[in-house]
């Protein structure tokens, strides 16, 4: 009985030193990939282990797969990088991912995933990655802006509305000085709808400015003229930087072109030429510029003045002889960052010439003197414009008295 009970105590005791033997084993496994992970790194001294803290680092596999991610983002940096038209300068940064050897990433944290992220960081390497895709972005932006501007040059798709032409043709929105509309279109506004997707691209989207003449006094034949020549302006694009000449839209002024014999202003004296009336829509789209605050490159006004323009100074004109295009010449250049769409309306006797694009300006036109010196009539203007709504003001003066500004 006494040999049998020690024979059972002495098993029972055996088995006792077998589990914690196995347990031993069990969590001396498990402690690289679980326990050492928890353990704050300020404490991590204090502890009496017989396993070398290095060592369990080195056991753990996340590190290399860390490491080999660090030197493939490099790659994939400097490889995008290398795709831009103007690419940033990332030695720097490409410097700072590579030069930490496998040993140095293994120290900067307990945890191999938080090791890789402390890296990336330090280094910059999410800013310059942003950076990198907004610049791409913007050139694959670009590229396809100027392939639509080198495919798109017209549009008849813009119909403007009853609404806003009414509002044009109300004599309570013209300028008491000159009998027509000035400035900033007086508050008229037009935002287009349903203008399709190439023409929003171009920034197309609303109305910047409005040109008004009347051509109440008018024969048959100068109105044949000068509807004629507005109609080669409708549905036109001027891009931005693009400069719009209208003797080379209007010209050639031959019967095969849509024109008839008319009168014209020549040297101060009426004269009967083919194309007479013409200048009527030169004078209609010099307004709309104007009003836009868009840019004016050449300008000519009458050589004399004309009761139905609003009286002199705000007139302009243009001459062709022959072949020789640019004798007299209006020139207006877009200086605004998106394309302008022109759309033309006839409403007898007026003349309408609207122009489309994003407005980015507010104008102002003041004709502050006008009277007679030396026996011509001369009037004096001041352009003020406003871009991007900075409250800043910029204020351009000329002067027309039968000369070029």
């Amino acid at each position: 009985m006494n040999k049998t009970l020690s024979t059972f105590f002495l098993s029972l005791l055996l088995s006792f030193f077998a589990f914690f033997a196995i347990s031993g084993v069990l969590f001396a496994s498990f402690y690289p990939d679980t326990l050492y992970q928890n353990i704050n790194p300020e404490t991590k001294k204090y502890i009496n282990t017989e396993v070398n803290i290095g060592d369990v680092k080195k056991w753990n596999p996340l590190y290399k797969k860390y490491y080999e991610k660090i030197i493939n983002r490099n790659y994939i940096l400097t490889i995008k990088n290398s795709q831009l038209e103007e690419p940033f300068y990332i030695d720097d940064v490409s410097s700072c991912l590579t030069k930490k050897t496998f040993e140095e990433f293994r120290e900067l944290d307990p945890q191999p995933k938080q090791a890789f992220y402390k890296i990336m960081e330090y280094c910059s390497f999410h800013d310059f990655y942003q950076q990198i895709a907004d610049r791409k972005k913007s050139e694959e932006k670009k590229k396809a802006l100027a392939n639509l501007k080198k495919k798109v040059h017209s549009s008849s798709k813009t119909l403007p509305l009853d609404s806003v032409i009414n509002a044009i043709l109300n004599p309570k929105n013209w300028d008491s000085k000159t009998g027509t509309l000035l400035g900033n279109q007086q508050g008229i506004f037009h935002t287009l709808t349903n203008q399709g997707e190439d023409l929003e691209i171009l920034g197309i989207k609303e109305l910047i400015g409005v040109g008004l003449s009347t051509y109440y006094h008018s024969s048959n034949s100068r109105k044949v003229n000068l509807r004629n020549a507005a109609s080669k302006l409708d549905g036109k694009i001027i891009h931005p930087g693009e400069t719009l000449s209208v003797v080379q839209d209007f010209s050639p002024f031959t019967y095969n072109n849509g024109y008839v014999n008319g009168i014209i202003i020549k040297d101060g004296k009426d004269a009967t030429e083919m194309g007479g009336g013409v200048c009527q829509s030169v004078t209609t789209i010099f307004r709309a510029w104007q009003n836009a605050g868009l840019e004016i490159t050449k300008f000519q006004p009458h050589s004399k003045s004309i009761s139905y323009y609003g009286n002199i100074g705000f007139d302009a004109t243009m001459y062709s002889s022959g072949n020789q295009w640019g004798n007299v010449d209006l020139l207006l250049k877009n200086n605004s960052e998106n394309s302008i769409l022109i759309k033309v309306v006839d409403r007898d006797p007026y003349q309408i010439i609207l122009l489309y694009g994003t407005r980015d300006r507010k104008v102002i036109l003041d004709r502050y003197y006008f009277g007679k010196y030396s026996a011509s009539q001369l009037a004096k203007w001041k352009r003020s414009i406003e871009y991007n709504n900075s409250g800043e003001w910029v204020d351009n003066y000329f002067q027309e008295n039968q000369k070029y500004y």
